[in-house]
């Protein structure tokens, strides 16, 4: 404000953000949902959160490019290494960069969505489409050299992983399966039909962005005896 700057009231803030004339490509629930069941945060102080490690800055890139076209501000900032504790494990983290947005009204909503007791739960009304999955996927998927697909569904309980494959199945008609971890109470979720895994492919391919593209190296339709 010093600075001469117009601070958004909450009511700018929402005709920003919902009316969604910025695109029709995706919108505000669907960025802040595909980022969130996978690698993205909101943290307690309501901003919205995206660290990848170096090799992946493209996507901090590409992620900093959507919030402009919803009409977020954010910021890329470098991140040096250091020792991280995951799980209870003491993990060196070789620095990469973090993607954040200002701490916008809307955002506090999704926080509150996700975070209803302050630990991240999967919303009743989490909206699975092909540009929201390509965010899940882009941080927390799998390839595979047998032509299946995996996300990562480590931090979800198992009711909420049986309600994201009852929803992939409802939504796009995929049958994934449910698989248990190796370690306990953790699962992941697999597309582990080649015809399914190609069309999640197809679906989501102009979302991801190069850095990722190896996911699906093993991702081809199958050849039939007597096709070239």
């Amino acid at each position: 404000k010093r600075a001469g700057v117009e601070i958004r009231s909450s009511g700018n803030q929402r005709a920003v953000y919902m009316s969604n004339p910025i695109t029709n490509e995706f919108s505000f629930v669907e960025l802040v949902d595909g980022l969130v069941l996978g690698d993205g945060s909101i943290d307690g102080k309501g901003f919205l959160r995206l660290q990848q490690r170096s090799e992946c800055v493209e996507w901090i890139e590409q992620t900093k490019g959507y919030l402009r076209l919803i009409g977020s501000d954010s910021k890329i900032i470098p991140l040096p290494p250091r020792i991280r504790e995951i799980d209870g494990r003491r993990v060196r983290d070789g620095g990469g960069n973090l993607v954040y947005t200002p701490s916008y009204q809307e955002i506090w909503e999704q926080r509150r969505r996700w975070y209803p007791d302050g630990v991240k739960r999967l919303p009743e009304d989490v909206v699975l489409t092909p540009f929201s999955m390509s965010q899940w996927f882009n941080g927390d998927g799998t390839g595979h050299a047998e032509g299946m697909l995996t996300f990562c569904a480590h931090h979800y309980e198992e009711h909420e992983v049986d309600r994201l494959t009852l929803l992939m199945n409802e939504v796009f008609g995929f049958r994934p399966n449910k698989v248990k971890s190796s370690r306990e109470g953790q699962f992941t979720i697999q597309l582990g039909r080649k015809d399914e895994a190609v069309a999640f492919k197809e679906m989501v391919w102009k979302y991801v962005p190069e850095c990722f593209k190896y996911k699906f190296r093993y991702v081809r339709p199958t050849i039939r005896q007597g096709q070239f």
